[in-house]
């Protein structure tokens, strides 16, 4: 396809169709605000249009974070490129496969540039849903506390189950060491602990997505119920849902955003164990919006915990917070993300059904998220954050950013996480 002139600039609306660009169904819109954008320089692609029935590519039926993409389950047509499949009704035409396989692909750019972060490789690295991996730990705990299951572990993962296990106190903690295991299994290994989960489970007590390999590519769910609603994207586990009707080149950046829900997804088994203005934050800081931090004093972001609370301007004033962050502790938004996949209690429980883990989701952080902030966020002058203390001097840190680094208006941060750091989980 023709690059278009990466310099060329263009008053752009981002919402001027009044459309949200939503992330885990929960979240929202994008600024509202005039914004200058440029023009996207757009990858050349290579495509193919594909016919399920002929290919027999099975779409994901998994059940966990795929919000509006379920329509697509009965799309046969579908346009597949090095990294992106896009599918579609059929009356969809080649030019809006072409399009949103466009997009995806410079989206995928766009948040390896601004992020360091490979998705696909993310992706392909770790090919099952999440609700495969938690499926997997449970059926190994149980196993585990009815006796010999010692020699189960060994069989699964090629290792002995080590005494310490037998130290930890809780369920919880048993089956947050499990999952970890879990996620570090081969292909080999984790087929076939999935065989094994198959063959003691009737299969009414599995769903029908259990131990289905996801794409490894970026999916985009072409859904034209989108056009008559205030929804322009939904990101989810494994892409997005957008709506048709935008031919916009300036709206591949709302896929950018989409995708990077669909990043978050990779780390987070729900999207609520991340405050809110940090989930759309840093989505619109992988999109490339430069914050306006003079603005701050205007609105407090950080009371948007779970619900939006601001209006059309929250994005931005997300994007405030989240650009802080970035630019006095590099690489804060994977860090984070990291360590909530590494050390968070809701990737093997939802906090629902254990009181213990229950919290006032409106005006209290997740406690996943306080502590991964904690172990990361710095003030200006390098020292320890807490998230206590950024939410009772939130503007004042903000003043001491802008004054002590007037380039902060500008994205400054070039410093990107090596591939091991991100890519591999701990265990």
């Amino acid at each position: 396809m023709e690059l278009l002139p990466s310099k060329q600039m263009l008053t752009i609306a981002l919402l001027s169709l009044s459309v949200i660009a939503c992330g885990g169904g929960g979240s929202a819109s994008s600024q509202s605000d005039q914004v200058e954008e440029p023009i996207p320089e757009f990858p050349e692609i290579f495509g193919e249009q594909k016919s399920k029935k002929a290919s027999g590519f099975i779409y994901p039926t998994n059940s966990i974070s795929m919000y509006d993409s379920s329509v697509c389950r009965n799309y046969d047509a579908y346009y597949e490129t090095e990294n992106v499949l896009v599918f579609g009704n059929s009356g969809t035409s080649k030019e809006l496969f072409e399009r949103f396989a466009t997009w995806t692909e410079f989206g995928l750019q766009e948040l390896k540039r601004q992020i360091g972060v490979d998705l696909i490789a993310f992706q392909q690295r770790y090919p099952f849903s999440l609700e495969t991996y938690l499926v997997a730990t449970d059926y190994l705990y149980e196993r585990l506390n009815e006796g010999g299951g010692e020699a189960l572990f060994m069989q699964v993962t090629g290792d002995e189950l080590p005494t310490s296990y037998q130290d930890l106190t809780t369920g919880t903690s048993k089956r947050h060491y499990l999952y970890q295991q879990i996620r570090h299994l081969n292909p080999e290994q984790i087929n076939s602990l999935i065989a094994l989960v198959q063959g003691h489970y009737l299969p009414s007590e599995l769903s029908t997505s259990f131990g289905q390999t996801l794409p490894g590519k970026s999916l985009v769910c072409l859904n034209t119920a989108f056009n008559n609603s205030n929804l322009w994207a939904t990101g989810n586990l494994v892409g997005y849902t957008a709506r048709t009707n935008d031919s916009r080149p300036s709206s591949a950046y709302i896929v950018t955003h989409e995708l990077m829900h669909t990043l978050q997804h990779q780390y987070l088994t729900y999207l609520s164990q991340v405050d809110r203005w940090f989930l759309e934050g840093s989505a619109e800081y992988a999109m490339g919006h430069i914050a306006s931090p003079s603005n701050h004093n205007q609105r407090d972001p950080l009371d948007d915990k779970w619900e939006s609370t601001l209006g059309a301007v929250a994005y931005g004033h997300y994007n405030i917070a989240v650009s802080y962050l970035e630019a006095t502790s590099p690489g804060f938004i994977i860090n984070v993300l990291k360590h909530i996949a590494d050390n968070g209690v809701y990737h093997v429980v939802d906090y629902a059904e254990y009181p213990e883990y229950q919290y006032d989701r409106i005006n209290q952080p997740n406690p996943d998220f306080r502590k991964a902030f904690n172990a990361y966020a710095k003030r200006p002058d390098g020292s320890a954050l807490t998230y206590q203390d950024f939410e009772s001097e939130y503007h004042q840190l903000i003043d001491q950013w802008i004054a002590q680094t007037p380039s902060s208006l500008m994205r400054k941060s070039t410093q990107k996480l090596e591939q091991k750091d991100w890519f591999e989980l701990q265990r």
